[in-house]
């Protein structure tokens, strides 16, 4: 590339920011993550010399963290927040070199853009309580409007519906096009920007109704807690199931199984009533599901099997069902794995141990059968049988 045989490293820097955007878009976030850190890390002795030139390095590792976020790499993104805010420590103000708009608000509003991306809804939120008003005033309009739905977004897994609709009508008034998906090419429609105007359009769509309704009646109140395997895809088969047996629904999912979701997770809330819970709700927030009679795990995987027979809880799901045990609730766990999991020995010693603890786990039988790798049945996954195991 040009920017290459200049041998200019502002230039080089500054291309490969559009690069890993290009990368992001096309659905290739790990291939982005390692292309701006690698450029990044090649190049920052020159960069940050000037002003530029730390604008453009402290920009390459925030597009690396909304990758890294959005590819299920979370234990990288806090590091590479880091590297983009010392950047924005040496600069020393919000400045636009380069149209980057960057410095230490911008570090901000993608740190909560990342946590919005990982689900982490209620972090989210207090980080974007930390933002100096002052700082969002300076940045495009675009920027701001985009930072607004990000913060809807956090408010919306938090549970915070009402608040979340303010948010984007604030972010529509200031930007409208960061709000709307005005484009039908799908090529267009993949990354974080079409991702974020898919939400906000679907939720507007919804403000004018109830998002979701307390079902006050005398149904039976069932968790569904659905963990990152390919029956969580067909959620829906296993509510309509659940719902249709006199069970009230309410939908749990564990981190990665909520990115699997993403796009579903307004149209999942409305099928059950409840909104979807992903991660622990702050101290001071009230718990938005009813007490639960019983309880359901599945797709259950061999990840979540095991760091619940351990006493692991270090998600809301797992800690959900480790404390149901001592509660003494019916508990059901519908595995999904294959063969060559259920031959290792630790899955055994957990089934075992969960069992003797009053866990009904249907693994083998008339549950479900491991398949070979790479051949599972999506369509054969035994919902009934887990069903018939509640009644």
């Amino acid at each position: 590339m040009a920017a290459e045989r200049s041998g200019d490293a502002v230039a080089i820097a500054g291309a490969a920011r559009h690069v890993c955007d290009a990368m992001f878009h096309r659905g290739n976030s790990r291939e982005a993550v390692e292309f701006a850190t690698a450029t990044a890390s090649r190049h920052q002795r020159d960069l940050v010399r000037s002003s530029q030139g730390l604008s453009v390095l402290g920009m390459l590792y925030l597009k690396a963290s909304l990758a890294a976020a959005h590819a299920e790499h979370r234990s990288d993104v806090p590091g590479l927040l880091e590297a983009a805010g010392d950047a924005a420590e040496r600069l020393g103000v919000d400045g636009n070199a380069l149209w980057t708009a960057f410095g230490p608000t911008n570090v901000s509003i993608h740190r909560v853009s990342a946590l919005a991306r990982m689900h982490d809804g209620a972090d989210a939120v207090a980080a974007a309580a930390q933002i100096e008003q002052t700082g969002l005033s300076a940045l495009p309009r675009e920027r701001r409007a985009a930072h607004l739905v990000d913060v809807a977004r956090g408010l919306t897994q938090a549970g915070r519906r009402e608040e979340a609709v303010t948010k984007l009508l604030e972010a529509e008034r200031e930007a409208p096009e960061e709000v709307h998906l005005p484009s039908t090419d799908p090529a267009a429609c993949r990354g974080p920007a079409p991702t974020r105007r898919r939400f906000g359009r679907r939720t507007l769509a919804r403000a004018r109704r109830p998002l979701w309704t307390s079902r006050m009646t005398d149904s039976r109140v069932l968790y569904l807690i659905a963990c990152a395997a390919p029956p969580a895809q067909r959620i829906r088969t296993g509510i309509e199931k659940a719902q249709a047996t006199g069970w009230d629904v309410c939908l749990v999912l564990t981190p990665s199984a909520a990115r699997w979701l993403d796009e579903e997770l307004l149209e999942l809330a409305e099928l059950t009533g409840h909104p979807v819970r992903t991660a622990y709700k702050l101290p001071q927030q009230a718990d938005v599901f009813p007490s639960p009679d019983a309880l359901l795990v599945a797709p259950a995987t061999f990840n979540t099997i095991n760091k619940w027979a351990q006493g692991i809880a270090d998600t809301l799901a797992l800690g959900l069902v480790t404390e149901a045990i001592g509660l003494q609730l019916p508990v059901v766990a519908l595995p999904y794995l294959n063969q060559a999991q259920a031959g290792h020995p630790a899955l055994g010693r957990s089934v075992d141990l969960l069992r003797a603890n009053g866990v009904t786990v249907l693994l083998g039988g008339d549950g479900f059968i491991p398949h070979i790798p790479k051949h599972g049945n999506v369509d054969a996954y035994p919902w009934d049988a887990a069903l018939a195991a509640l009644s």
